[in-house]
């Protein structure tokens, strides 16, 4: 089942969510190093890369609203569905608290903490995600019969 959010008969909101995932991870980790007596690179770098995690989160949760509006889903399938997009809007927001306070005290703990918090978030919405595209098929195009290629697909000739 496959939302209209397609480029190219592939779904473009799990295309994108690896870049603020790595993006907020990054800021955790270069907040470890701040930590540890890193300089204020470090420092610089966790609120840059919360930046640029807050576009990206923003630009994924479009494209995965778009599919949210369209693909068909169950009671079951649909209450899942929520729960992954209020987390990770939940996510977002915490970063975007993270971002306003180390904007203000670059090194403040509480943005220390606020990135940990958002990176467990991104687990738990992760794994919800996982759970709709492996378990619900979300976002998967319909399975073949074998040796029958999906219309527009290209059959690949086999090496003997």
């Amino acid at each position: 089942m496959q939302g209209k959010a397609t480029l190219w008969r592939h779904p473009i909101h799990p295309m994108l969510v690896p870049f603020p995932i790595a993006f907020f991870v990054g800021s955790l980790v270069a907040d470890i190093f701040s930590l540890l007596g890193g300089s204020d690179f470090w420092t610089a770098m966790g609120t840059w890369l919360i930046a640029f995690g807050l576009v990206g989160g923003l630009l994924a949760a479009l494209f995965g609203f778009v599919d949210y509006l369209t693909i068909p889903m169950g009671p079951e399938v649909r209450g899942t569905a929520t729960r992954h997009m209020a987390v990770n809007l939940v996510v977002v927001a915490l970063y975007a608290v993270n971002l306003y306070l180390r904007w203000r005290t670059p090194q403040t703990p509480t943005g220390y903490i606020l990135s940990l918090i958002g990176v467990l978030g991104l687990g738990y919405a992760g794994w919800l995600g996982g759970a709709l595209s492996y378990e619900h098929r979300l976002g998967t195009a319909p399975e073949q019969p074998a040796g029958q290629v999906p219309a527009g697909g290209r059959q690949r000739a086999r090496a003997r």
